[in-house]
C-alpha cells in the first residue's frame, strides 16, 4: 500500500518537473515556475496529458469547479507573469 502511494507521489513529482522542462520559451517557463504544485499538476494533466475536468478532479481529490478555478487562476498568473503588471487578462 504505502509503495502504491510512493509511486503516486514520485509520478507526480516527476510530471510536474517533465512539464516544467518541456517549455522552451524561458518567459513561460519563468512564469510556470511561480505556480503553486497543485497549478501545475492542473495545467499538465489538462494540457499535456489532455485530460478532463473531471479525470483531474479525481485525480488531485477536488471537485470540478475547483480544477476549473485552479485552472483559471493558473493560465492567469502566466498570462500576467508574461505581459507584466497586475492587468486583468
Amino acid at each position: 500500500m504505502l509503495d502504491v502511494v510512493f509511486r503516486k507521489c514520485q509520478d507526480d513529482i516527476n510530471s510536474a518537473i517533465m512539464f516544467e522542462n518541456i517549455l522552451l520559451n524561458p518567459k513561460l517557463y519563468d512564469a510556470v515556475k511561480t505556480l503553486s504544485f497543485e497549478e501545475k499538476m492542473v495545467l499538465f494533466y489538462l494540457f499535456f496529458k489532455e485530460k478532463s475536468l473531471d479525470y483531474v478532479a479525481k485525480e488531485i481529490g477536488k471537485n470540478p469547479s475547483t480544477v476549473w478555478r485552479i485552472k483559471n487562476r493558473s493560465l492567469e498568473k502566466i498570462a500576467r507573469n508574461i505581459l507584466g503588471g497586475n492587468k486583468n487578462v
